[in-house]
């Protein structure tokens, strides 16, 4: 039992401590570091642009940016800036049609060092996380795996808009999804059983996001 207990810490620290390597976002202005193993997927399918998507095939993890305005008169606006990430968490679930949706952990006002410049007075971090059934292409609520999705979300009302970075980890893969082919087991097996190490790790990757140049969003 104890050595059990010994290979799960080991995974747990592993995955907390792993590398990062900073990647460039739409066309450079933004950067964020994530690990090597999370390959570009725009490489292989179409992305909307105000998304960039990264993914890990062995672990069926994925790395979601998105970019989103804050108009007048659109709901959003009316969401308090310290319950953003939540706001957006519920958007996800709504979006992917997810069933059995758990926010485990409220949102928490994270500072980000760099954004805390007078340029950026009015900005707001936040960060959630919870759990959510959702089934992979569409493919069908009985193929529904159950993924810990975390949301950090860097408010910039200064800009009007809100960037999301989402973090989509799953907890067990539906053997019938098309997840359940591709994956490595025991990768997945892993990271399902060190959800502390995930939470540490998205917390390391939403502190280094970084805008390079605030013209991607217009004068």
């Amino acid at each position: 039992m104890a050595a059990a207990s010994t290979a799960s810490h080991s995974v747990s620290t592993a995955a907390a401590t792993e590398a990062l390597e900073q990647r460039g976002l739409y066309g450079g202005a933004i950067t964020l570091d994530i690990p090597a193993r999370f390959k570009d997927i725009s490489a292989l399918r179409q992305i909307p642009d105000n998304q960039e998507v990264f993914a890990d095939v062995d672990t069926d993890q994925s790395i979601i940016i998105e970019l989103l305005a804050l108009e007048d008169g659109e709901p959003i606006t009316s969401e308090p800036d310290d319950r953003a990430a939540a706001f957006h968490f519920r958007s996800l679930a709504h979006d992917n049609a997810a069933t059995n949706t758990v926010l485990e952990h409220d949102p928490a006002v994270t500072d980000l060092e760099h954004f805390k410049g007078s340029e950026n007075a009015t900005t707001t971090s936040t960060l959630c996380w919870g759990l959510q059934e959702v089934a992979k292409f569409k493919e069908g609520a009985d193929s529904a795996n159950q993924i810990r999705v975390l949301v950090g979300c860097v408010r910039l009302r200064n800009v009007g808009t809100d960037m999301v970075i989402s973090f989509n980890s799953p907890v067990e893969i539906n053997s019938a999804s098309s997840s359940a082919e591709t994956v490595n087991q025991d990768a997945a097996d892993a990271a399902a059983e060190a959800p502390d190490a995930v939470i540490e790790l998205m917390k390391r990757i939403f502190g280094t996001a970084k805008i390079v140049d605030y013209g991607l969003f217009g004068g």
